[in-house]
């Protein structure tokens, strides 16, 4: 399935990295060869446990991509360095470690320009509705792959507004989750997280993950979302 949205970046303002702007002359059968649609499924054993530490890890590398080695071979942050992701998070329903793992590491300001939790269906719609008005009329699932992709979208397009210098409008990225899990009562459906990822262009990749009822608590299931969601943004 593909998905090719133009950014909402005025014809006047051209980006102003001459290396990068190759990279936005791909045709459509490029373009499908970059976006992938994947799924995946909860263990069915118990004892396979969820850790953390890939999420760190993540973050950590992300962070430190902005950074350079002095003549000791320590890492030193080189401000405004081209290439480092620029990111915004829309995240709900779950995976609320992501955020955790994201302000334990340190670094996050040379990456993260914000970080988004609109739990009520209405706060959702205001987050996509913000980005582009005509979708309002399509029927959407706020648990769905659809949302995750909205989320995303509109999380880039955030990112472009957030960052004020046009030679790093090429790193923006958004991140869009969406959950239903674990709850203080049951829930008659099924439990499943989407989670979808983009890049400048609009082009990424999107990722479901369909959970057993009763596999996992609430903070393991909340992980299972989180890992997701940091798949996306890798």
């Amino acid at each position: 399935q593909l998905y090719v949205v133009c950014p909402n970046v005025p014809p006047n303002r051209p980006m102003l990295q001459a290396t990068r702007n190759a990279a936005l002359t791909l045709t459509i059968r490029s373009l499908r060869a970059h976006t992938v649609q994947r799924s995946f499924s909860s263990s069915s054993n118990p004892s396979s446990g969820c850790t953390r530490t890939p999420i760190d890890d993540l973050f950590r590398r992300v962070y430190r991509s902005g950074t350079r080695s002095d003549v000791n071979g320590n890492p030193r942050y080189e401000r405004q360095k081209l290439g480092q992701p620029r990111v915004v998070l829309v995240v709900t329903g779950g995976g609320g470690q992501l955020l955790s793992s994201m302000l334990s590491q340190s670094g996050a300001s040379s990456c993260i320009l914000e970080a988004i939790v609109p739990y009520s269906k209405q706060s959702c719609l205001d987050v996509i509705q913000h980005r582009s008005k005509s979708s309002d009329d399509e029927p959407i699932g706020f648990c769905s792959e659809d949302m995750a992709w909205r989320l995303a979208l509109a999380a880039r397009d955030r990112a472009y507004e957030l960052e004020v210098d046009l030679n790093r409008w090429p790193d923006v990225h958004g991140v869009g989750m969406t959950a239903t899990i674990v709850s203080h009562y049951r829930r008659r459906g099924g439990y499943r997280a989407h989670a979808a990822g983009v890049d400048a262009r609009g082009v990424g990749m999107s990722y479901t993950h369909d959970l057993v009822k009763g596999h996992r608590g609430r903070e393991g299931e909340d992980l299972s979302c989180a890992l997701l969601a940091a798949r996306a943004l890798a």
